[in-house]
């Protein structure tokens, strides 16, 4: 979710359910070619992994005790519940910020100060502002005139580059090119 699915330029951060159904398959142990014997046997057993019937119990498991969530468009990603619980762990595991250039994949909304795994993202894909659907629609709402800039950067946010699921359904796409507008657009044009 955070890895595969959380690039520069698309923040999925969710998988599908075949993409959770294939960590099922059993995988072969790489280092058994280079830690085996003289006989080429490995000196470290091979991880079996689960079966598939296994892996979709740990997902229903997961969906039952609300640290996943399933969207009707059959994608899981973390729920209100493990983003809470797992928050300092997500942070220290996924962001790198100790380098010269720094990876930071979790990233907080401008509003609440909680982690973003749904939402809106601004315009400049350099910028770190990251806001869920409600907090961005309540901030410019606040700021009134149509002044649509972004808190840090001050480019023009549009409300088009999204964080979630939906980022997964706009690859390819420049953040200043038509397609589908989120939320925060269309609630503003329906008020």
């Amino acid at each position: 979710m955070f890895e595969t699915n959380n690039t520069h330029t698309r923040e999925v951060m969710a998988i599908k359910h075949t993409e959770a159904s294939q960590l099922a398959r059993p995988r072969k142990n790489r280092q058994s070619q280079i830690n085996g014997d003289a006989d080429g046997e490995a000196t470290q057993p091979a991880d079996p992994g689960i079966s598939m019937p296994e892996a979709d119990e740990v997902l229903a498991t997961l969906l039952n005790e609300f640290f996943f969530q399933k969207s009707r468009a059959q994608y899981y990603s973390l729920a209100p519940r493990a983003l809470m619980e797992l928050r300092a762990y997500l942070k220290e595991t996924y962001n790198d910020d100790d380098d010269e250039a720094p990876v930071i994949r979790i990233r907080d909304c401008e509003g609440c100060q909680e982690i973003v795994t749904h939402g809106v993202r601004c315009n400049n894909r350099d910028c770190g502002v990251r806001w869920h659907d409600a907090c961005a629609n309540s901030y410019y709402r606040g700021r009134g005139g149509g002044n649509r800039k972004c808190p840090k950067c001050e480019t023009e946010c549009k409300g088009d580059v999204y964080v979630g699921e939906r980022a997964d359904k706009v690859t390819g796409r420049s953040s200043t090119g038509g397609g589908r507008r989120s939320t925060m657009v269309e609630e503003e044009e329906s008020e």
